[in-house]
């Protein structure tokens, strides 16, 4: 089992449910469309799993444009309601368009805090070897590399 529940944010948390969690990174292509199939199917079937994101960014090497970015949806994501983090990141991963987004969702944040919390993630991904992104658990365990995304939702009414 990979997840460190500590270190991953889950949306709309129920522990009777099944998780799926989604190591991203915000700028990354693939990340995007991971994460609009996932939103998809949250969509649909959100009645019986939880959905976790964890960032695989080291936010001190990031531009400055890019660390705002990865702060603002940590920051939403820890401190705002679950729904207004996941209309966030969703709308993010739509169009990407930064100053426009950021202008959105800005609200103050302890940037130390949400750095720290950034850097535990990518450290937690160290540890455990998983060095790219996008990674999908199911339950904590790595969706084996012979099935995609669009996989997960036999995986989903399997689980039901």
């Amino acid at each position: 089992m990979l997840v460190n529940e500590s270190e991953s944010i889950t949306f709309f948390s129920d522990p009777k449910k099944n998780t799926i969690t989604l190591i991203t990174d915000p700028y990354c292509d693939h990340c995007r469309e991971t994460h609009q199939t996932i939103d998809k199917l949250f969509g649909e079937y959100h009645a019986y799993f939880n959905w976790n994101t964890v960032f695989n960014v080291e936010v001190d090497d990031e531009p400055y444009l890019d660390k705002r970015v990865y702060r603002l949806i940590t920051s939403l994501q820890l401190n705002e309601s679950q729904e207004i983090a996941s209309q966030a990141i969703s709308e993010w991963f739509m169009n990407e368009e930064e100053e426009q987004w950021l202008e959105k969702y800005q609200h103050d944040y302890d940037t130390r805090a949400i750095d720290d919390h950034l850097m535990n993630q990518f450290h937690w991904m160290q540890s455990i070897q998983l060095n790219y992104t996008p990674i999908i658990l199911i339950n904590g365990y790595k969706l084996p590399d012979l099935y995609q995304v669009e996989d997960l939702r036999f995986f989903i009414e399997y689980l039901i």
